[in-house]
């Protein structure tokens, strides 16, 4: 698996999407839209924002692939999403994959905000109030 650094310089404006992303290691159980079995599979996050995340996965998915996934937040916690393929790199014995969510409720990109808000407040702070000083204007 990857480091972060490394991560960075391949994608030097992965630190300045709107939603950060949050390194988690959670269950993913997911299935394709278009099988044919429709079976569901299983993988797990490396990282999860509000408007998508990076999956680690043992299936190939053709980049814009409509998949169904459901995300284990907590032991207590899971949501359903829809996503959509948007890249996919073969990495060691699965593959890395990137999904942007759509069709997501307010109240689903409130649990996943809030539970990465318990996860590590520093950082949701930090990006969201980068550069501002505390002073008015």
């Amino acid at each position: 698996m990857g480091s972060e650094a490394s991560e960075q310089k391949q994608n030097p404006l992965s630190e300045q999407r709107y939603f950060p992303r949050w390194n988690v290691n959670n269950r993913v159980i997911y299935r394709s839209k278009t099988a044919p079995d429709h079976q569901f599979r299983h993988g797990h996050t490396k990282n999860i924002s509000c408007a998508g995340a990076c999956l680690y996965l043992k299936d190939f998915l053709s980049l814009q692939q409509k998949i169904m996934l459901n995300i284990h937040l907590s032991p207590s916690a899971n949501i359903d999403l829809r996503a959509t393929v948007v890249w996919q790199k073969a990495e060691d014995m699965s593959y890395l994959t990137g999904v942007a969510f759509h069709d997501t409720s307010d109240e689903t990109q409130q649990q996943i905000l809030e539970h990465a808000f318990e996860f590590d407040r520093s950082k949701l702070l930090d990006h969201w109030y980068k550069g501002w000083d505390g002073g008015t204007t």
